[in-house]
């Protein structure tokens, strides 16, 4: 039976690989904080990891253009719009120059409403053009943080599996805040270290999106990142 990684395991294991047993060295609370931070923010930029990706939809409002991104977005594409009298569901042209968006949709123009047909994500907001006359789904494919922390000692992360991977990767941003550069070199290199558990993770993300055991070879099998040979033992 495969091991589980709740919290108390985790900061157990960041204790461990820090040298840092103690409370009175570092309270669990701020450990949890770190290791919520690599979970939350860090993990999901490190692979494109089935379990933090999947459709995102908003509704527009007539009149509307604006629309708030969501924190835990991280990225999204392949915008659709639906208008829900159910025929066929339009693509929306994704923009990503924000000058250029604005050149073809001046903000001092008419403001004509109809169905949108672009959009752009700047910062946090993504601006529908032209300006939605009706009520509207969008939808796009989105990578997303988790939205949920690990807060009991008992909570795990969507994939317990990552339990150990997520150890490291905290005690390598509490070696960084301690500026022990020797401990982030040692953490990341060593056998069955950082480097070695993400390659272990993204072999089987490989995996679960082409539906085989993935080859250790330079190709990216179709996946949305391809896979640098540096990483294969």
């Amino acid at each position: 039976m495969a091991a589980t990684w709740p919290l108390s395991r985790i900061r157990a294991k960041v204790r461990k690989l820090t040298g840092r047993p103690s409370t009175s060295q570092t309270s669990d609370g701020d450990i949890n904080d770190i290791i919520n931070d690599f979970y939350v923010n860090t993990l999901p930029g490190e692979f494109n990891l089935p379990d933090t990706e999947g459709f995102y939809s908003f509704s527009t409002t007539d009149t509307i253009g604006e629309y708030t991104v969501p924190a835990y977005i991280i990225d999204i594409r392949d915008f659709t719009i639906d208008d829900g009298d159910g025929d066929v569901v339009d693509p929306l042209t994704l923009w990503h120059d924000r000058a250029a968006f604005l050149r073809l949709y001046p903000e001092d123009d008419s403001r004509a409403t109809q169905k949108p047909a672009d959009i752009l994500r700047a910062g946090e907001q993504f601006y529908l053009r032209p300006i939605p006359d009706d009520e509207y789904t969008v939808q796009g494919w989105a990578s997303q943080r988790p939205t949920t922390e690990l807060t009991s000692d008992s909570s795990t992360p969507l994939q317990s599996s990552w339990g150990e991977f997520i150890a490291y990767g905290s005690a390598i941003k509490m070696a960084i805040e301690l500026l022990d550069i020797a401990a982030v070199n040692d953490l990341t290199g060593r056998k069955f270290g950082y480097t070695d558990l993400k390659n272990v993770i993204n072999r089987k993300v490989i995996s679960q999106l082409v539906g085989v055991r993935a080859a250790p070879v330079s190709t990216d099998y179709g996946c949305t990142r391809n896979i640098n040979s540096q990483y294969w033992p």
